[in-house]
């Protein structure tokens, strides 16, 4: 509803005021929240233009239309907080049921729009998202079905899982073990995982939200205890610790990157771009095993559709690359030296294809979880990051060998070394 005589004070106080004076204004002065400037443009679209998390979330609760498209250029409020860069209004309206895929009059949606000027943390929160209306939907029972495909108690844990960005398997793995109703639930929450693999590439024809969830499942499936293990339970915290085990040589995580290359492999859609990206950008890649690189290339030839194209991309590959042909005919199992801080090649490919990520910057990140938020450095080599005391643990039986502290004491212990991260 355009309205020419909308206050501008009320804009203004929209645009520019904390939350409490917003709703202190909408109380004296009561207007329909869906009111729109002569432009078309509503109190939300003010709100989420100017990145104002907190008013979005007030105005939604009076009723803002997280949908409304009559702006003169049919701009939604979702495709302005894909302007102002802001994750946090964006997430807002997405769980506000705010529509992804709605356009402008010139047809571009928020994702696009988000992409086309640089803002690539909210075009990944806008294409990557799953709503929460579809997770609720699996948990009631439909059709002939007796029971539901998840119980309704793990929902709200699911629902984080499915929309964390950070695909790091540790990351994963540290929130499942933070969700204990995921475990108990976990071939349930696996079944349901694997369904929306199917759904996301046969139906949504969403190949990147397809790979995400196959990846999500791959790494559930570790804490999921085998009939012939004779246990009823896997310990997470070892599955952590196994994937973070480092090299002799040089700390490099061999079980991470052979996991995140089986996990790949076994997408079951090989057809795909995606996947065929993937292969094309992993293959190409020395191995960083005690493996040769030729013998990881071998090992893809199942996953493609034609051996022939594989083998002509190798030699290719290997024609323009000199310096690997020497290294695969006179040291087939050479091992590829990696600098301290150093991830798996495949997280790296993964990130750059899934997220169009230019550089997985490891040395930015903390190098046990993957997370780049709130890292300091390791005090006793400066060469690594941490979030926190629980990662510089888990990682602290690899790293401790080539850390500078550890070096000057060999007595030195986890405890001792986690002071780097809590910045004492």
């Amino acid at each position: 509803m355009a309205d020419s005589n909308v206050s501008p004070d009320l804009i203004k106080v929209i645009q520019e005021g904390s939350v409490e004076e917003v709703r202190s204004q909408l109380s004296k002065n009561p207007v329909n929240v869906n009111i729109a400037d002569q432009d078309g443009m509503t109190l939300l679209m003010h709100a989420a233009y100017k990145g104002r998390a907190d008013t979005c979330k007030l105005l939604l609760a009076r009723g803002a239309d997280a949908n409304a498209d009559i702006h003169k250029h049919e701009y939604t409020a979702l495709m302005f907080a894909a302007l102002s860069g802001s994750t946090a209004v964006t997430r807002v309206l997405l769980e506000a049921g705010a529509k992804p895929h709605k356009v402008n009059n010139i047809g571009r949606d928020a994702g696009q729009l988000a992409a086309f000027i640089g803002n690539s943390a909210v075009g990944i929160a806008i294409n990557f998202y799953y709503h929460r209306s579809d997770l609720d939907y699996y948990s009631v029972p439909h059709g002939v079905e007796t029971q539901p495909r998840i119980p309704p108690y793990i929902v709200p844990a699911l629902y984080d899982l499915l929309n964390e960005l950070n695909i790091h398997p540790v990351n994963i793995l540290l929130a499942l073990q933070a969700n204990a109703e995921l475990l108990r639930e976990s071939s349930k929450v696996l079944s349901l995982i694997n369904l929306l693999v199917e759904k996301q590439f046969k139906e949504d024809r969403n190949e990147l939200l397809s790979m995400k969830f196959h990846l999500t499942g791959s790494v559930l499936a570790l804490t999921i205890a085998k009939p012939s293990e004779g246990t009823s339970a896997v310990n997470v915290e070892s599955v952590i610790k196994g994937l973070l085990k480092g090299r002799d040589e040089d700390g490099f995580p061999v079980n991470m990157e052979l996991f995140l290359r089986k996990s790949i492999r076994e997408y079951p859609y090989h057809h795909s771009v995606l996947f065929n990206q993937l292969v094309k950008a992993i293959a190409g890649v020395e191995v960083v095993s005690t493996s040769s690189w030729l013998a990881v290339c071998t090992s893809n030839l199942c996953m493609l559709p034609c051996a022939f194209t594989f083998w002509v991309r190798v030699y290719v590959s290997l024609w323009a690359h000199e310096e690997l042909i020497v290294s695969f005919l006179c040291c087939p199992l050479a091992v590829v030296p990696c600098d301290q801080g150093d991830v798996p090649s495949s997280l790296r490919q993964l990130h750059h294809i899934l997220f169009s990520l230019q550089r997985y910057d490891e040395f930015t990140r903390c190098i046990t979880c993957g997370t780049d938020a709130n890292v300091r450095k390791c005090t006793g080599c400066a060469k690594v990051f941490y979030c926190g005391k629980r990662c510089q643990a888990l990682h602290w039986s690899t790293h401790k060998k080539r850390c500078g502290s550890a070096a000057k004491s060999k007595s030195a212990t986890p405890s001792k070394a986690s002071s780097a991260a809590s910045g004492s």
